[in-house]
C-alpha cells in the first residue's frame, strides 16, 4: 500500500510514510491492525488507513455541505445500527426508547438497534430493537481478572 501511494504521488516511500505519519498524528486518520484467530497470520497482515476526518472525507470526494443535507445521498453512508450500553442488569423497554426515535428519524436506513446491559438474558424489542448481554461481545466465555 505504501508503495502504491508513493507512486501515485511521485514521493519516494520514505516521504510517503513519514506524511502518513503526520495524518495520524493529527488525527486525521486512523491505523487500524488486521485481526485474525491466527496469530501469525495476524502479525503478517498490513494494517489498513482510514481517513477520520468527515470534512477531509467529503472534499476529497467532491461533496459540498448542501449535498449532505439531502436526504438519501450517497455519501451519507449506508445501513445504521444504533448501540446503547446501559449499566442495567435487566433494562426495561423504556432502555429502547432513543433507538426508537432514531429509527423513526432514519427510517430504512436504520438496521438494527443493541442494547449492550450487565444481565444474563437477551431480548427483542421488537422492530430490530435487541437487548444483549454485554458477554455476547466475547461469545459468553467468562473473563478472568
Amino acid at each position: 500500500m505504501l508503495t502504491d501511494i508513493a507512486r501515485s504521488a511521485d514521493l519516494s516511500r520514505n516521504t510517503a510514510r513519514d506524511y502518513l505519519t503526520y495524518l495520524d498524528i493529527v488525527f486525521l486518520t486512523a491505523e487500524v491492525s488486521p485481526w485474525s484467530t491466527n496469530l501469525i497470520s495476524r502479525l503478517s497482515k498490513t494494517p489498513k488507513v482510514y481517513l477520520t476526518d468527515s470534512g477531509l472525507a467529503a472534499h476529497l470526494l467532491g461533496v459540498s455541505a448542501a449535498d449532505l443535507r439531502r436526504t438519501g445521498h450517497p455519501a451519507l453512508g449506508g445501513s445504521v445500527v444504533g448501540i446503547e450500553v446501559k449499566s442495567s442488569a435487566s433494562p426495561g423497554t423504556d432502555a429502547a426508547r432513543h433507538l426508537r426515535w432514531r429509527k423513526g428519524q432514519l427510517g430504512e436506513k436504520f438496521t438494527a438497534g443493541i442494547i449492550l446491559h450487565l444481565g444474563t438474558r437477551s431480548t427483542s424489542f421488537g422492530g430490530g430493537i435487541y437487548a444483549l448481554p454485554l458477554s455476547a461481545l466475547w461469545g459468553h466465555a467468562v473473563l478472568e481478572p
